[in-house]
């Protein structure tokens, strides 16, 4: 497990979900577009399990 897996199994679900999303959005502005689907896609499962990942366009 990664030190920031372990940070956040510390923390309460709805805050280490918002630490997430401050952290993610300065990462966004990062990466090109396939870059985020792919970010997104890691997040939600494989392409096959969820369907609304295929349909995600940013």
């Amino acid at each position: 497990m990664s030190e920031l897996e372990k940070f956040l199994d510390r923390m309460e679900p709805e805050q280490a979900a918002v630490s997430l999303a401050l952290a993610a959005r300065g990462l966004f502005a990062l990466l090109n577009e396939e870059q985020r689907r792919e970010f997104i896609e890691r997040m939600l499962g494989e392409p096959g399990e969820d369907k609304v990942v295929g349909m995600v366009h940013l």
